[in-house]
């Protein structure tokens, strides 16, 4: 007979065994340091919505529960907005065969924008991933998204490289008027399916 969880995560029911409770005479694992350094980086459930990540703070406690190895345990109940305020948009894009290489220089050489708009909105970083001639841009934000696409759309850097990836795009777009950047946008904006959350709590030892 095997040993299940009793917590619930969003929308899944409990179930699965468990791996047994550590034994105290047992060898430890090997820690291995993720890549992102010695936190973990943690990410947050949410089957609808945006996907959004824990909070600076957020992060410390569950990096400070992850150094006491063996001392905590995995917390999947989802976590309250008020830790969460970073979301997360995706877009998607094809580009010419032959013009990787290209695109790739752009998309990795371009000068970065302003990242905090004047109301306060916070560009907080973007990530770019290719595979073949297939882009996907994503980019975490704090604060409203029509603001700060509004935003970026001002910036010189922003506009000279949209400028120069118009050349290499399977689709054409009009990225001159607001309601061609508009209708690019909604058109490549990916789904939300889900992100998920691992929150370490301490357990007092």
């Amino acid at each position: 007979m095997c040993r299940t969880s009793s917590v619930r995560t969003l929308g899944r029911r409990p179930g699965g065994c468990l791996p047994p409770q550590d034994d105290p005479g047992a060898p430890r694992r090997e820690e291995v340091t993720p890549p992102w350094g010695r936190d973990p980086a943690p990410v947050g459930e949410s089957s609808s919505g945006v996907g959004r990540a824990i909070s600076p703070g957020g992060r410390k406690t569950a990096g400070r529960a992850a150094r006491h190895a063996g001392r905590g345990r995995w917390d999947h109940r989802p976590v309250s907005d008020e830790r969460l305020p970073m979301e997360r948009y995706a877009i998607t894009f094809e580009v010419k065969p032959g013009s990787e290489a290209a695109v790739r220089e752009l998309l990795t050489t371009y000068a970065p924008p302003e990242w905090v708009t004047p109301d306060g909105a916070r560009l907080l970083g973007t990530s770019i991933f290719m595979k073949d001639g297939l882009v996907v841009r994503m980019m975490e934000i704090d604060g409203s998204l029509p603001r700060i696409m509004a935003h970026l759309a001002r910036q010189p850097a922003i506009q000279e490289l949209e400028r120069k990836l118009d050349e290499h795009l399977v689709e054409p777009r009009d990225m001159s008027s607001p309601a061609g950047a508009r209708a690019f946008f909604q058109r490549a904006m990916m789904d939300h399916v889900t992100t998920r959350v691992a929150v370490f709590e301490e357990t007092g030892v």
